[in-house]
């Protein structure tokens, strides 16, 4: 879904922009990405462990 938002495929995606979908990715994890939809974050949200 990140690379589809920067308008790249993953498999030819080049330095740059693995770089900026590694750091969205972690800011998603992370709950710190206030652009993304709450739903969108729970979606893809570990599930916690017991």
């Amino acid at each position: 879904m990140l690379y589809v938002e920067l308008g790249t495929a993953p498999d030819k995606a080049g330095a740059e922009v693995n770089g900026k979908v590694s750091r969205m990715a972690d800011a998603i994890m992370a709950r710190k990405a206030s652009m993304i939809d709450p739903k969108i974050l729970d979606a893809v949200a570990p599930t916690p462990t017991r």
